[in-house]
């Protein structure tokens, strides 16, 4: 995968090519500490474990939890109960290139950047809540060859 990044991780490159005489791979570039990497890569896949949205706080966006035995919604950072979520992209993504492949999770404004609309329009205006499936304007992104930022 190419990938490119701060000064710092640009050394480290240059030092491990020379004496590896290979490239890196992503999934090991990722573990360097104190670095922006960004890699072209083609988002092949979703991983559908986890939906593509979840119930955030409206005052600090962390997720809300549910009461034991409840239906009541309650901020885990104030404590507050019985608040109306705010819907929130979370995607985990497979990113692919010729080379290797590697998980990411893509969040809040960077995943309504990549995908051209809120989750906000597609949960509440839309009405699309179901986790188990992702909305066309999500699917859109498959197969496309971009830029991805990961600070490490």
């Amino acid at each position: 995968m190419f990938c490119d990044s701060s000064p710092p991780y640009k050394i480290w490159k240059q030092k491990w090519l020379t004496t590896q005489g290979l490239r890196p791979s992503v999934k090991f570039i990722l573990k360097i500490s104190g670095c922006s990497v960004i890699c072209r890569a083609t988002m092949t896949r979703f991983d559908t474990h986890n939906g593509w949205w979840y119930k955030a706080c409206p005052s600090c966006y962390k997720q809300l939890r549910t009461i034991s035995h409840t239906d009541r919604l309650v901020c885990p950072k104030h404590n507050t109960k019985d608040q109306a979520p705010f819907p929130w992209f979370s995607v985990g993504l497979i990113l692919e290139d010729a080379s290797d492949e590697t998980n990411a999770m893509i969040i809040v404004k960077a995943a309504e950047q990549l995908f051209g609309i809120s989750c906000y329009h597609l949960v509440v205006e839309k009405g699309f809540t179901r986790q188990e499936e992702f909305q066309d304007a999500i699917l859109r992104v498959r197969g496309h060859y971009k830029l991805y930022e990961s600070n490490c």
